[in-house]
């Protein structure tokens, strides 16, 4: 049985539901796999050890992702019971995931764990993410479609503003859900490298592009406003020269 921590809508399993799922597995007599992508980013969340959110609640084999929180192509397999990992080797030749030298690869691990620095990006990664969420509130029609626990973010955003982000160059997905709500659902994602004013930047275009949207419209209605009082004028002179004419 496989979960994903943190899970593809960005929230993260707590202690207690993962404690209850690897329990629900045992009873069935299936082992329980975490595929840890964005491990490092639950781990902030959720402030507890590795040891806590793994193998003591049930989970006996982790995928520690390194590649989404500042690697390359570096990850780990880490296995919590040596009698299932055995065979492992074997099966990773055959699959094709040996590749040559790859201890180059995987002395990055080394610099990822050491002070702590894959909790650091993930600590960034995830504030980014709560920034942008924070920003995005004041957008008019923007909703989240779940609460921000790591470093993705859904968001639903009326289509004249996700088409004035796209025109402005920023490239996100439009994300198909199950039940579709008014206006348009995308993915965003930050990471360790995410600066504070490119959060910034990006909730605000939505906020600049609806601003000008209302002046413009208020500027049309004020346009409105004047050519009916202008026409009026001309009515009202019109049949003014018109009794004029009709006294004489």
């Amino acid at each position: 049985m496989t979960l994903t921590q943190a899970t593809e809508w960005g929230t993260v399993y707590g202690l207690e539901e993962i404690a209850a799922i690897s329990a629900a597995a045992r009873q069935h007599g299936l082992p329980v796999h975490m595929d840890g992508a964005r491990f490092a980013n639950a781990m902030a969340h959720l402030g507890c050890t590795p040891a806590q959110a793994t193998w003591k609640c049930g989970v006996d084999v982790l995928s520690l992702g390194a590649t989404k929180n500042g690697a390359l192509a570096a990850d780990a397999v880490v296995f919590f019971d040596p009698a299932i990992a055995r065979d492992f080797e074997r099966r990773r030749k055959r699959a094709g995931h040996l590749m040559a030298k790859l201890r180059f690869v995987s002395a990055q691990l080394i610099a990822y764990l050491k002070d702590d620095l894959w909790l650091k990006n993930a600590r960034h990664a995830n504030a980014m993410a709560m920034r942008m969420a924070e920003g995005l509130k004041a957008v008019a029609g923007a909703k989240l479609v779940h609460p921000v626990q790591a470093n993705e973010l859904f968001v639903v955003l009326p289509e004249d503003s996700a088409r004035s982000l796209e025109m402005q160059g920023f490239d996100f997905y439009r994300w198909p859900l199950h039940k579709p709500e008014s206006g348009v659902t995308i993915r965003l994602v930050t990471c360790y490298a995410t600066a504070s004013a490119m959060s910034m930047n990006f909730w605000r275009r939505p906020l600049w592009a609806s601003f000008k949207n209302r002046v413009s419209r208020l500027l049309s209605m004020l346009s409105i406003c004047r050519l009916q009082r202008y026409y009026g004028g001309i009515r009202s002179f019109w049949r003014f020269g018109r009794g004029a004419i009709d006294r004489a």
